[in-house]
């Protein structure tokens, strides 16, 4: 039996993600295991001027723009990744919760994320690796990314 069967890999779509992706994906290859993908947009917080009046049509049209950018990145990484359709989406939500519903609903044994080194106020919140990492109901790879 293979140590790691499903792999689900977070991408945030920042300029190191293809470093992250293509870790994953020769580890899946190497043990023969099903790659998956996952970016989580993050939803506009919007607040209603008080007293309370509509919200702002801009406010929803910039974040189906975001969802639909997201999509169109993460189709040309999974082609560049040879990942076919269902094997990759992009979900709205919070990031950590998201990525662990996900990770527990395709049944993963391993996340991999990218890990940013923090320097100064960074480094007193939490951030998602390290809650991902806590949380996640299978084991988690933590890949360094170097700048």
């Amino acid at each position: 039996m293979a140590l790691y069967t499903r792999i689900l890999v977070a991408i945030d779509l920042e300029a190191n993600s293809l470093q992250v992706a293509r870790h994953a994906r020769d580890l899946a290859s190497a043990l023969g295991a099903e790659l998956h993908l996952v970016h989580v947009v993050r939803p506009v917080l919007i607040s209603t001027p008080m007293p309370p009046q509509p919200v702002a049509p801009d406010a929803m049209m910039n974040m189906v723009e975001v969802s639909r950018q997201a999509q169109r990145q993460m189709e040309g990484l999974a082609n560049e990744l040879g990942l076919r359709d269902g094997q990759w989406q992009v979900i709205e939500g919070n990031v950590k919760d998201e990525i662990l519903r996900a990770a527990t609903e395709l049944g993963v044994d391993l996340i991999v994320i990218g890990n940013r080194e923090q320097h100064g106020l960074a480094l007193l919140w939490r951030q998602t690796d390290d809650a991902v990492a806590q949380r996640a109901p299978c084991d988690v790879l933590e890949v360094r990314i170097r700048d």
